[in-house]
């Protein structure tokens, strides 16, 4: 039997409980767009809703006469489908979330005419509604996400709130933009706002913001590396590589490994990666007159000829400098010899 329960709301909380707002904060400026790594269509027109369990992607769709929920493949290869049985009254999915083995999703009923219900369900992941929560007022949730233990709702305006039921812990954090898609990667957050993606700390501060070539995101789920993005114009599911910029062709992992200290070793080779290392990598080392020595090991960098102070000694030089070689310093024998010459001309 499904379990009935009811959540009260007030202007300013859940249950008549306050929420505090904390201020966004953090850059503003638009990074590098993620790499389309690849893009398919959803099952059916009117998708919202995305999100990740480790195994699938969860979709859910508005009310068009169909199945609300599909199960995918990473590829958009459909695994399952299911409505709700028994229900005469058939939502409207906007957000979907996966924690602990269920869903919980977000929407609205329609109870009478034009009138409708925002509802938030918790459902197996066999189609069995398991929970159906109610409002007194309009919540407006769009998207929904989880840290494990707590949900997360996005709403028409600049605040993401926390549910829980602990009664100190509803509270609200203060966004840039109004996410229509909202998850949660294990560290950060992620909302998405027409042609804009954010990403953002559990207090609200900026970390990333990315345009992506769609105009319209309204969900959006991470595997651990990938983020999937519904588009509602275009009516596709981008697979997008944050950590590797633009483009639209597939992308492979990135190869580019981190170096903090900028030494030219990178900080998984490097034995102390905050403090630049003595030791040189071949990847940075330049050797200008092409003889084989780096510059740095190089007496004389740009002449071939000679590598180590010894060079100039057998070939006769005594040993002028870097980068001179014996037809330098003959040249050089040479003008001060007519120096000489001249001067003695001149004095008698």
């Amino acid at each position: 039997m499904n379990r009935r329960e009811f959540l009260q709301t007030s202007a300013g909380g859940i249950g008549g409980i306050a929420l505090s707002v904390v201020p966004v904060h953090g850059q503003q400026d638009t990074d590098p767009n993620p790499k389309v790594v690849s893009q398919f269509a959803p099952p059916k027109p009117n998708a919202r809703g995305i999100t990740f369990d480790g195994e699938s992607l969860w979709v859910g769709h508005e009310k068009d006469n169909g199945d609300l929920i599909y199960e995918l493949g990473t590829d958009g290869r459909i695994k399952q489908s299911f409505s709700f049985p028994g229900d005469d009254t058939m939502p409207d999915i906007y957000g979907i979330t996966a924690m602990n083995d269920h869903l919980f999703a977000v929407g609205d009923e329609f109870i009478l005419h034009e009138s409708r219900q925002p509802v938030l369900y918790k459902i197996t992941k066999q189609g069995e509604r398991v929970t159906r929560y109610e409002t007194s007022g309009s919540f407006g949730y769009q998207g929904i996400a989880n840290d494990g233990t707590r949900l997360f709702v996005s709403k028409g305006e600049q605040i993401v709130r926390v549910l829980t039921t602990a009664a100190n812990q509803y509270r609200s954090i203060g966004v840039p933009q109004e996410f229509q898609g909202l998850c949660y990667d294990g560290t950060d957050f992620w909302g998405t706002a027409n042609a804009n993606i954010f990403r953002f700390t559990s207090d609200g501060t900026v970390k990333q913001r990315f345009s992506y070539p769609a105009d319209y995101g309204i969900g959006i789920a991470h595997d651990g590396r990938y983020l999937y993005m519904i588009d509602k114009d275009q009516n596709r599911i981008f697979k997008l590589d944050p950590d590797v910029a633009g483009g639209n062709t597939e992308a492979g992992p990135s190869t580019q490994q981190p170096d903090s200290d900028g030494d030219g070793i990178s900080d998984s080779q490097d034995e102390n990666p905050q403090k630049p290392s003595t030791a040189r990598s071949h990847r940075t080392e330049q050797d200008s007159d092409g003889d084989g020595v780096p510059d740095s090991d190089d007496y004389a960098p740009d002449d071939p000829e000679v590598q180590a102070k010894s060079d100039l000694e057998e070939s006769g030089s005594s040993g002028i400098g870097p980068g001179f070689g014996p037809f330098s310093a003959l040249a050089a024998l040479g003008g001060a010899s007519a120096y000489f010459l001249k001067k003695r001309m001149t004095d008698e």
